[in-house]
């Protein structure tokens, strides 16, 4: 039975020729008993993670396959949707070394235990000074409620967003689930570090 398993769910995408990954962690909190858990997790990832982040990118920057493992209790299976999916905003993109820095974590807070993600394809009318616009922070309100909010349910399977070190542990019931999310103000950069193209 899939409760209580731990999935990654990676998000792959291209910039501008650029290959890039953005890697999330779930546990199964509900089990529909159709055997379809994987396939779940991936309508979850498109339609709380992909549906809504793509609301602060720019149309340059396309979603391309969301993959889903299965890690606990044990690495077995994986499951590959394809999408075609090009961020909402009509802008050129900053280079894909610059990217969002969006900070999560539990509650209650252990120092040492927030994670980001490094989600690039950053329009560029949403930057200022080396500084996220507050037009820019308000676009991931959407995507911050969605996956914060609690388990999210697709075909009636319920998965929790939790965060890497918690997933290592995998099988334990009720891992903490992730619920705050903030993008960080200044705009980070990888100095000589481009996200290589994927093999």
């Amino acid at each position: 039975m899939p409760l209580d398993d731990v999935y990654a769910g990676i998000l792959q995408a291209n910039q501008q020729g650029v290959n890039l990954l953005t890697t999330t962690f779930w546990q199964q909190t509900a089990v529909s008993g159709n055997n379809d858990d994987m396939e779940s997790l991936a309508e979850v990832l498109e339609g709380s993670f992909v549906d809504e982040i793509i609301k602060a990118q720019s149309d340059k920057y396309v979603y391309n396959n969301i993959v889903v493992r299965r890690l606990k209790p044990g690495i077995t299976d994986a499951f590959t949707l394809p999408i075609q999916t090009p961020g909402e905003l009509s802008s050129n993109p900053l280079p894909t070394t610059c990217y969002a820095n969006i900070v999560y974590y539990s509650e209650p807070y252990v120092k040492g235990t927030s994670y980001a993600w490094k989600i690039a394809g950053l329009p560029q009318d949403g930057v200022t000074d080396g500084k996220l616009t507050s037009g820019q922070i308000a676009r991931y309100s959407d995507f911050i409620q969605a996956l914060t909010a609690g388990p999210i349910n697709s075909n009636g399977n319920f998965f929790q967003l939790i965060n890497s070190r918690d997933a290592k542990q995998g099988g334990t019931p009720d891992l903490p689930g992730v619920n705050k999310m903030s993008p960080s103000p200044t705009v980070m950069n990888f100095i000589g570090r481009q996200s290589r193209p994927l093999a």
